[in-house]
């Protein structure tokens, strides 16, 4: 059975959750935290509860919850039962970033499976549910022992809770190592700064998924996947304002989409993806640096651009080994030299995707999340002398940056034959930076003249990244088989004959992005710029 999914908006006060959750990098004792906590929230640690949670998730066949995000769990606490449904809440800055809001509808629960008439639901999403409910069956469950402390954090009251377990499905046992942050009353901003401050004095990091999503995951054995981006649409009359913290949103939702499976390995399209998303968020900065505040600007582009570095090996290697190594191993597969080259490029490919995964759990990544997210929450960001400009449409504004940055494409492309490799390495630049600025609010724009638009500029994108491609390969080679020579996997002259190799491979992947750019670019000159409709 598949069900058709609620309108999950509500006409009648129900309870909001809003949390964040922390997962620890490495297990720590009762002493050790104690110690960590006091420093984070003060001297003085309130007395804690002890509760021991089993609780069962329900879903259909057909997973229509979880398709929606929504959670529906039976709990047991000792002798007593609740059973609780939350629906997620559309927020800008939300889950995205970190936060998780959700309308939670408890209730008690007195048998083995949930009773759907005892939640207080509207009738739009009872009669979800009730379509649901002869196909709901458990999927799986979680043992947590659970301690928790009631933290007053300036005006705010926050629960924080100690989570240790596991989470069980299908004969797999995933653990359970999470602090969660509830903000029981006061401000999301004590909240964000609660979950900093634990940053800064403990080894976690932000978590990027709940229980029930692991749980999901765990049941149905699904490995990570490389989360692209999807549109984003924008409403016509959006103040720019809006729009750059929907868009700053958006892009971080990317990153951490992709989080989980740079985190599991093996997964080259995340680390790739990782690194758009990256770009964007870097692009949606740039263009709207002039609202600005300058220093919120510096401090923000200074780790984006710590994070962009630390993926950057990574992604090279991986358009190293897949790119061009592999088709030349296909060709030559009884060559040696290429196979103890290939080796090494491995080698160093595994450490350049350790660093990467290194750089997600350092604290310096997620305390810039926390501080965007929490920036973006309270308006906190913006340049006080442009305020006449954070009003302005978005339209307006991105016509106007859409146009000058058209300018430095165009006159750079128009003298392609002429360009040093300078000036076509920032013609790469300005063209992906177009890409972003379109893709951002392409949605303000009609639709039809803007995809041929996007789909001219993703071409010129492709051309010009392969001849980058090509250029850093021919700079990993010479360096790979230096350090080949040095440890002996390789003799000089077995060296010397690999770049000779490569380094023909690679002229003529040049030769041909350069006769193709042409075409590329006399394509995407041609059509019509979407702002000018």
């Amino acid at each position: 059975m598949e069900c058709s999914g609620p309108d999950t908006g509500h006409d009648f006060f129900v309870p909001v959750e809003t949390e964040i959750k922390l997962q620890f990098l490495e297990d720590l004792g009762d002493r050790a935290f104690r110690s960590a906590l006091r420093n984070a929230v003060g001297p003085v640690i309130p007395r804690c509860l002890r509760r021991h949670l089993v609780s069962t998730y329900y879903d259909t066949g057909t997973r229509d919850l979880a398709a929606r995000n929504c959670t529906l769990r039976l709990r047991r606490v000792g002798d007593a039962r609740t059973q609780t449904l939350k629906i997620p809440m559309k927020a800008v800055s939300g889950k995205n970033i970190g936060l998780q809001t959700y309308h939670e509808f408890e209730s008690p629960a007195d048998g083995q499976r949930p009773d759907l008439s005892q939640l207080a639901v509207s009738n739009k999403v009872i009669a979800w549910l009730r379509q649901c409910e002869p196909a709901l069956k458990p999927v799986f469950t979680t043992d947590i022992r659970r301690t928790i402390w009631l933290v007053q954090q300036n005006v705010s009251q926050i629960e924080l809770a100690w989570d240790r377990g596991d989470i069980q499905a299908e004969g797999r046992v995933e653990p359970v190592n999470e602090l969660e942050l509830e903000l029981k009353s006061g401000s999301r901003s004590d909240l964000l700064d609660l979950a900093a401050s634990l940053v800064e004095h403990l080894p976690v990091r932000l978590g990027d998924a709940t229980k029930a999503e692991r749980g999901d995951a765990l049941a149905h054995d699904q490995d990570p996947v490389a989360v692209r981006s999807s549109a984003l649409h924008l409403p016509g009359k959006t103040p720019i304002s809006d729009a750059f913290r929907r868009c700053v949103a958006d892009c971080i939702g990317q990153m951490r989409a992709n989080e989980r499976g740079i985190r599991a390995g093996g997964n080259p399209e995340a680390v790739h993806q990782f690194r758009v998303a990256l770009r964007r968020l870097r692009a949606v900065i740039s263009t709207c640096r002039d609202i600005v505040d300058e220093d919120v600007y510096a401090h923000w582009q200074a780790d984006l651009r710590w994070a962009h570095q630390a993926f950057g090996r990574a992604r090279d290697l991986d358009v190293l080994a897949g790119a061009t190594l592999a088709p030349l191993q296909r060709q030559l597969p009884e060559d040696r030299d290429i196979a103890a080259f290939a080796q090494l490029v491995a080698e160093t490919r595994e450490q350049a995707h350790r660093q990467a995964r290194s750089a997600i759990e350092e604290k310096r990544y997620t305390l810039v999340l926390l501080d965007i997210a929490q920036r973006l929450d309270a308006a906190d960001w913006g340049r006080r002398s442009a305020a006449a400009t954070a009003a302005l449409p978005a339209r307006e504004f991105a016509v106007a940056r859409l146009q000058r940055r058209f300018k430095k494409v165009r006159n750079l492309s128009e003298k392609w034959s002429r360009l040093t490799a300078a000036e076509r390495h920032r013609l790469r630049i300005h063209v992906k930076k177009l890409r972003y600025m379109t893709n951002s609010f392409a949605s303000l724009f009609p639709t039809r003249v803007t995809r041929y638009f996007q789909q001219g500029l993703e071409r010129l994108q492709d051309v010009l990244g392969a001849l980058n491609d090509a250029w850093v390969g021919r700079q990993y080679v010479q360096d790979l088989t230096g350090v080949a020579i040095g440890s002996g996997s390789l003799t000089e002259t077995a060296a010397l004959r690999l770049r000779a190799l490569f380094a023909g491979w690679h002229r003529r992947g040049i030769a041909d992005c350069d006769q193709q750019f042409d075409t590329a670019w006399r394509a995407f000159a041609a059509q019509r710029r979407f702002w000018k409709t």
